[in-house]
């Protein structure tokens, strides 16, 4: 009995903060982690070293193309043209070229850059989940985040992935990339990740990374032979460049929805396909109730006078303003405040 009632205690409180799942969220986000630590092991495998402080800074992992190919895109739109880079690529070049016979010297070197990955991966994995997050949180109206990150285990850290299953569990309408609310966002998903920096929504970078994802989504014919490119070891600073030139030529189009979803498609767990994943109804009919309410009160507000409000019923308000009883919602708040 003392069992059962520390569990609705526990239930209640996990409501009023609004983490409705905060025994399944440990789990779900260690999971995750891993999958996005995965990822960015295999980018700094491909990419040249000297891009590493770039990464650490500006390469996350959502985008709208598989999560590795969305770092070095992401890497690439944001320095791609940094003269520094190109010195320190230059210097790299170099630097192997003079290393070649000296197997030892290698072996250090590897090392080194191993550990200097390992010290700031956990911070970039942790800002790219916090992106991934704010993404799905912002396009799926009332998705609790703990639902949220549910859905990237199941779809392995993979944005589109984890977009198309909430789409299946939801039937909601398809998802398509040149709609004002995935820019939007995209744009909240920029502004959490770099949120270290004390970025604001006018911040370029913020910008420039939404901006280059959709540009790169609406030229995927273009973009093709770089993601065919996948298997390759390692990716050029030519590479990079090309890519950054891509990003930002113009003004993005209508983006190729269709195409970058079946792109996605194979991406999918063979278990996902087959087993449905139903989300948690009462949730989300929780956030639908509580705004529906919240719009109840900002009207009955807005209909009593202010000096009133400020004088008078105040206190009557935060008291005994009980949406319920006989009449509409708005006037019960107003008779029941005076």
């Amino acid at each position: 009995m003392a069992n059962g009632l520390r569990s609705v205690q526990r239930t209640i409180e996990a409501f009023r903060r609004g983490n409705y799942s905060v025994e399944k969220d440990g789990p779900n986000r260690s999971e995750v982690m891993g999958y996005i630590h995965g990822y960015y092991k295999e980018a700094f495998d491909r990419l040249p070293s000297s891009l590493d402080p770039l990464v650490h800074e500006v390469g996350f992992c959502f985008g709208f193309f598989d999560p590795v190919f969305n770092i070095i895109a992401n890497t690439a739109a944001l320095g791609g043209s940094s003269s520094l880079v190109e010195k320190e690529a230059k210097r790299e070049g170099k630097r192997r070229r003079s290393e070649i016979g000296t197997s030892s010297k290698g072996k250090g070197k590897k090392a080194s850059r191993g550990k200097e990955i390992c010290a700031d991966a956990n911070v970039i994995a942790a800002r790219s989940l916090k992106g991934l997050v704010t993404f799905l949180t912002t396009y799926f109206l009332y998705l609790p985040t703990s639902e949220a990150l549910r859905y990237l285990r199941l779809a392995r850290a993979d944005l589109l992935v984890a977009v198309r299953i909430i789409e299946e569990d939801r039937d909601s309408e398809a998802f398509t990339i040149h709609h004002p609310t995935t820019k939007i966002a995209l744009t909240c998903a920029a502004l959490a990740a770099m949120r270290h920096h004390d970025s604001g929504s006018d911040d370029p970078k913020v910008t420039r990374l939404a901006t280059s994802s959709l540009t790169l989504a609406s030229r995927l014919d273009m973009v093709s032979p770089f993601l065919t490119m996948q298997g390759c070891q390692c990716i050029s600073i030519a590479t990079i460049s090309q890519l950054f030139k891509l990003s930002s030529e113009g003004r993005h189009e209508t983006a190729d929805s269709d195409g970058v979803m079946r792109y996605a498609i194979p991406r999918f767990p063979s278990s996902i396909k087959k087993t449905p994943y139903p989300y948690d109804l009462e949730l989300a009919l929780m956030k639908v109730l509580q705004d529906r309410i919240h719009g109840f009160y900002l009207k009955a507000i807005s209909c009593i006078p202010v000096s009133c409000l400020h004088l008078r019923h105040h206190r009557g308000l935060l008291k005994a303003g009980h949406c319920y009883g006989r009449f509409d919602p708005v006037t019960n708040i107003i008779l029941h405040t005076i």
